[in-house]
């Protein structure tokens, strides 16, 4: 997929433009295609998709990492294995859940072991991408291929609707909820094999999504940085070329994170210190950035 027209001009503006910072490769062994990054304090947890980079494939040999925040070395665990491909993660309580393809999967976060799947393939989609907490009883989560959004209600049964919207959102992937204004911010990868994706959130109330910015990409993680700000990633190709965006949602300005182009920037995290833990998918790293 070629990047949209002007997307060189944009790098070039957002690289002079910005407050950058240096990356920090924190892994010193080599992932496969790490997808998304999710924390409890004590370990980062890593889906990884596999050596063969098939977002939709169901090969039962990807697996989800289990590293040390003080330092990933070889002789950390697969904290889970046999999955397709997994993607977005998320943990609520002792709970790890995870997209992977047609299905939400859970597991104890302490063993590792299955507890549970969620199962929706009934929606005809086999790219569930990524996860957010509105609750300790309620997710949100993305079928980026075709174009909607649901919610997953947590319980002894748990059961998923369908978040109808007054329009469709091309390609939906980053989510990541706001408390404060009952907002679900999102961010899209595109449509139609096109680099059409945008960044806005959606007004649960009203169920009617926003642009914040009129700019288009490739768009796959996204994060709430402060009250003003917003970090999003974008791929800009399927190369390094990846960038990571703080926009300022005030004022529609953006600025560059990142000094030098990211293979394949996913789904990432931020740190109480404002640090972003990324997985660079393409060359299979984890990377660390500081938000200025």
């Amino acid at each position: 997929m070629k990047p949209f027209k002007g997307t060189f001009a944009l790098v070039i503006l957002l690289l002079s433009s910005a407050s950058v910072s240096a990356q920090e490769k924190i892994n010193n062994f080599a992932l496969y295609h790490p997808e998304s990054v999710a924390t409890d304090g004590e370990y980062y947890y890593v889906t990884d998709i596999g050596k063969e980079l098939n977002p939709v494939g169901k090969d039962g040999d990807d697996i989800i990492w289990k590293m040390k925040i003080s330092g990933m070395t070889s002789g950390d665990s697969v904290f889970a294995s046999g999955l397709n491909a997994p993607k977005g993660t998320v943990i609520i309580q002792k709970t790890l859940f995870a997209a992977d393809v047609d299905k939400v999967v859970a597991f104890d976060i302490f063993s590792g072991k299955k507890k549970y799947e969620i199962d929706l393939s009934s929606v005809k989609s086999n790219f569930l991408n990524d996860i957010a907490i509105k609750d300790d009883t309620t997710l949100f989560i993305s079928a980026s291929d075709i174009n909607k959004i649901f919610i997953i209600h947590l319980s002894a049964a748990p059961y998923f609707e369908e978040l109808v919207l007054a329009d469709s959102i091309h390609g939906p992937n980053g989510l990541i909820f706001d408390q404060k204004q009952n907002r679900l911010y999102v961010c899209g990868f595109g449509s139609n094999n096109q680099p059409n994706g945008e960044v806005g959130f959606i007004d649960l109330t009203k169920k009617t999504f926003t642009k914040i910015i009129d700019n288009q990409g490739l768009y796959d993680g996204i994060a709430i940085l402060d009250d003003n700000n917003i970090i999003v990633t974008d791929w800009v190709a399927f190369e390094k070329k990846g960038i990571i965006m703080k926009v300022d949602m005030t004022n529609k300005s953006i600025e560059n994170v990142n000094s030098t182009p990211v293979a394949g920037p996913a789904d990432f995290m931020l740190t109480d210190r404002k640090e972003i833990i990324i997985p660079e998918m393409i060359e299979g790293n984890i990377l660390k950035f500081k938000v200025h």
